[in-house]
């Protein structure tokens, strides 16, 4: 088996820097899969505003089917069946455990490299396991730090997710930033408060 690049994340909802992120990793050739990662909650992030997690792993599907690789980005529900609450370190075990021929990367946000010291066991997730960085608006972390992989050419998005909600609360369709496929699913679930049914 070739390296499988792990895009955690809660994904709410799912817009095409998400996407455009995992297609240039692909495009770069040094990956053979990347499986998104659909978190249950982050420990150390506000469930309020979060999605039920059903909607979120049907949007990223949805995503992915319009995507470049709709083959080869695979979201997954394994932090569905684990213990909570979710802990990367946990979920990177026992995907090892039960893939033991994959080489598993772990992917995250400049601004998740910033707070990986308060991660549960980061000592040991740094060790066991290769990390690399995409870049993120407004965060400039040191990039000699050497626990990590910077890639420093992956593309840079001038929105997030929360601006996104925050948007669709205001009745407002953020133009370009989510697949057609799931605006419309928002619009029909009535998800983020959106009044679009």
């Amino acid at each position: 088996m070739g390296r499988t690049v792990l895009y955690f994340g809660s994904f709410n909802p799912i817009h095409r820097g998400h996407i455009a992120i995992a297609e240039y990793i692909l495009d770069q050739g040094e990956a053979e899969e990347i499986w998104l990662v659909v978190s249950p909650h982050n420990p150390l992030k506000s469930a309020n505003e979060l999605a039920p997690e059903e909607d979120r792993l049907h949007m990223a599907r949805l995503a992915v089917a319009a995507s470049l690789y709709p083959e080869t980005i695979r979201p997954t529900d394994v932090e569905f069946t684990l213990p909570r609450p979710s802990y990367t370190i946990d979920t990177l075990r026992a995907l090892s455990l039960r893939y033991p021929a994959r080489d598993f990367v772990l992917l995250i946000g400049a601004d998740n490299a910033l707070t990986i010291d308060r991660w549960k066991e980061s000592e040991t997730l740094l060790r066991d396991y290769t990390v690399w960085v995409y870049p993120r608006r407004g965060f400039t972390p040191p990039q000699t730090d050497a626990r990590f992989r910077w890639l420093t050419e992956a593309p840079l998005f001038d929105y997030t997710a929360t601006e996104i909600r925050h948007s669709l609360q205001r009745g407002q369709c953020p133009e370009g930033c989510l697949a057609d496929a799931v605006l419309a699913y928002i619009r029909k679930s009535g998800l983020y408060g959106y009044p679009g049914r």
